[in-house]
This record gives C-alpha cells, structure tokens and sequence, in this order.
C-alpha cells in the first residue's frame, strides 16, 4: 500500500510495495507513480480513470524493468481529499502465481494445436499409403472371385466375397479420415460451377432405391417441378447428401426416407428425413463431432466410421452454407442443410 500526492509522486508506502516492485523503499519514495507504468497508453488511462471516476481498479501492468515487475497487479487507486488536497491511496498484489499459470495454461495448449497438427499429417500421410496396396489387394480378390484365375469352391466364393466387402468398408473409412483430416488441415479444393440439381438428385435417388427397397423402406425424393441450377461444387455436394442419406438408411430399420429440396429466395435447403429411432437429447451436442454413432445398435448390422456427418458440416461450411437437424426419441431425424444460392468460400 502508499499514497502519492494528486500528480502521482509517491510519498509514502509500505515495505511490502517496495518489495513486490523489486526495489527499496527510499528508491520508491518520490518515484512517481505513472512513471511504473511503460506503456503510455496505461499511464493516461489510469489518470483519466482517477480523474473521472476518483478510483481506478483492476489494472494489469507491465512496470518498469526492476524486480518481479510481471507478477505486479494495480489491484486499486483511489482518489481522495485530505485536509486542502487530493491525494492518491494505492495497493499492488503480487499475481505472479496467476500469471505463471496463464503461461502454463498458453504452453499447454500451444502444444496441444502442435499434437493436433502431427495428428493430421500423420492421418494425411497413411490414408494416402494405405489406398494403393488396398487397390492392389480389391483388384486380386476380385479377379480370382470373378473366376480369371481359375475356377473356385462355393465356400472359396463365399470366402472372397465376404473378403472384397470388408476391402470396401476398409476403403470408405481410410477415405473419410483423409477427407476429415484435409478439412481440418484446410487442405479442401473448392471448383464451383453452375449445374442442373435435378438430374444429380434422380442419379442419388436411383443409387438408393435399390438399397432402401433391400431394407423394406420407402424411399421418397420431393423436388420443385421447375429446372433449378447453383453455382457449387457437385461432388461436394453429392458427397453431403450422399452421406446424409446413408446416414439415415443406417439407421432406420422401418419406415420412410426423404429428401426434400425446396428453393427459397436467396438459398436452397435440403432435407433428409428419416423415420428411425432418434437421437437422444443428451447426445445431440455431439452429433457432428468425429468418430460419434449415437442410434448404433449392438452386435451385427450395419457399421460406420462414425465421421460422416463432421465430413458433411465441413463441407457445407465450405460451401458457404449451414447444417442443422431436428430429433426426436422413437419418431426420426431431419437434417436441414441450406446453401446460398451464390455458394462456395473460394474456387479454384
């Protein structure tokens, strides 16, 4: 604690403030009080709050080089008039315990983003080394399956076919970690072009009719009637809805899909709704993080990465545009994906 008389010059204080300032006391007494302030900045804006609002609290200052000068907090200065004058009552605390921890705190998740980072090229990395030797590896299964190399047992056949589909599911989940670990990297072309939607929506309805009509589930695309065109990115695009369709044929075992595209003024929306099982409530902050399966069932069926829906948020974020949906316990899922109708962050 100390006083200074009304232009800052310090008359009188503790030992303790002279040793929190890493100074003796005489070398304290008449120093004045905005000259321990280096940034001229924080030096008027402590005698403007004096002289505006008679105190001045809270003040985080860097002091002049003497002493533990990083660890001193202003914690208050007041403004008060003794006798025929104002004089100025101040107390430092020393906060160096706090300001060693903030450090901490800034190191650590420094080298948190640095892991995070390593992670990604490692990711980046493996996914693109592991694709050729599984292609290798697909193309042999499926020649000696086809019967190329010679002919081969039923319970060879079975054996190979059972092989080539875990070969394929093994394929889609190296391709979701390099598209999930480009997003994160930042490392996502964008090509915009003005195409047809409703042609591109007939080819997706036509991939998954064969597959919902598997699972005796009605499959049910609702479109405008006229032709409508965006400038975007198709194969973004087809992927987001892909996986959204997927997403809902995984997990809903009776019932109806559908995708709805409606056009608005200045965007389009589409929609997936599903008649599944839900999601949970206490779950749905987590729905687009990565490597999330919340309606996954136990035991055999169908099986995922669980990176489909964080693929399609960053993708449609790309893309200019917003990912959203609706759940509720025993009666389905929507999710609303709505892109401007002039789309896309960057193109190249």
């Amino acid at each position: 604690m100390g006083i200074a008389d009304q232009k800052g010059k310090i008359i009188d204080a503790n030992p303790q403030a002279a040793r929190l300032l890493g100074c003796s006391l005489p070398e304290l007494i008449n120093t004045n009080l905005f000259d321990l302030l280096v940034d001229p900045t924080e030096r008027e804006r402590l005698r403007k709050s004096l002289e505006q609002n008679g105190t001045a609290t809270d003040f985080e200052i860097k002091l002049k080089e003497h002493g533990n000068h990083a660890g001193v907090f202003l914690a208050g200065a007041t403004l008060q008039k003794q006798a025929e004058e104002k004089h100025i009552f101040f107390c430092f605390q020393d906060i160096s315990s706090r300001k060693n921890a903030e450090e901490t705190i800034k190191y650590l998740l420094s080298e948190l983003q640095n892991l995070d980072s390593l992670k990604t090229e490692f990711l980046l990395t493996v996914s693109h080394e592991l694709r050729t030797p599984l292609s290798i590896i697909r193309e042999g299964v499926s020649q000696i399956l086809e019967g190329l190399r010679g002919p081969i047992l039923p319970e060879q056949q079975k054996a190979l076919a059972f092989a080539l589909n875990n070969i394929d599911r093994l394929t889609r989940l190296i391709n979701n970690l390099l598209n999930m670990s480009k997003i994160e990297a930042g490392r996502v072309e964008i090509h915009l072009e003005e195409i047809e939607l409703l042609p591109l929506l007939d080819e997706l309805r036509e991939d998954f009719q064969k597959q919902a009509a598997e699972k005796g589930l009605s499959l049910k695309f609702t479109l405008p009637a006229n032709p409508i065109q965006l400038k975007t990115d198709k194969d973004k695009l087809t992927q987001i809805l892909t996986n959204l369709l997927c997403n809902a044929l995984k997990f809903t075992q009776r019932g109806s899909i559908e995708l709805i595209m409606t056009d608005k003024p200045t965007e389009l929306e589409f929609q997936v709704v599903d008649s599944g099982p839900g999601i949970p409530p206490e779950h749905h902050r987590r729905v687009f993080s990565k490597f999330e399966q919340f309606s996954r069932q136990a035991g055999p069926g169908e099986k995922g990465t669980g990176l489909g829906l964080a693929i399609s948020k960053g993708l449609v974020e790309l893309l200019g545009g917003q990912i959203s949906f609706h759940s509720t316990i025993g009666q389905g899922t929507t999710f609303t994906v709505t892109l401007p109708k002039i789309s896309g962050k960057r193109s190249s």
